[in-house]
């Protein structure tokens, strides 16, 4: 099925062991939905077609070679490569979680909406690393809004911990 998994994509060179940890604590803190979220490691369309649901960065590991192609693009970039050239991939084109600068300092992840019509950023919130499955999860099915999620992160310092 398209779009069943959100793509964590890492605008910033975060060290590996960073990335580990935060998919080790996702893992640890999602025990109830199939993993739902793909570390990608390309952005080429022709190897974008070829992931499926078990491509799914599930055992909370990224492999120390990992580069990440995205390392210097702008969120209107991103926002771009996601509404179209993983368009009817396996990545979710609606919404998109960047590893940039500052999760490289404190784990927080940004979390992008994406406006299915005009296909521009339509909301975005910071988040703690635990809930990248279980949000991802809820963002696939839209069970979740991100204004929504902002609204209770400024609550919490900015930071959606819920």
């Amino acid at each position: 099925m398209s779009g069943d998994l959100v793509a964590i994509i890492c605008t910033a060179e975060i060290p590996i062991p960073t990335l580990n940890a935060m998919l080790t604590a996702s893992k640890n803190h999602n025990t109830e939905t199939p993993p739902s979220i793909i570390v990608l490691d390309t952005d080429q369309r022709d190897r974008l077609l070829q992931l499926d649901c078990d491509s799914a960065t599930s055992d909370g590991h990224v492999v120390d070679e990992f580069i990440s192609p995205f390392v210097g693009m702008a969120l209107p970039e991103v926002v771009r490569f996601v509404t179209e050239t993983a368009r009817d991939t396996v990545v979710n084109p609606y919404s998109v979680f960047i590893a940039d600068e500052r999760t490289a300092a404190d784990q927080t992840v940004l979390v992008v909406g994406i406006h299915d019509d005009t296909r521009e950023v339509e909301a975005t919130v910071r988040m703690v690393p635990e809930l990248l499955d279980l949000l991802a999860a809820n963002l696939v099915i839209a069970n979740t809004d991100i204004a929504e999620m902002r609204s209770n992160a400024e609550e919490t310092g900015g930071v959606y911990s819920h």
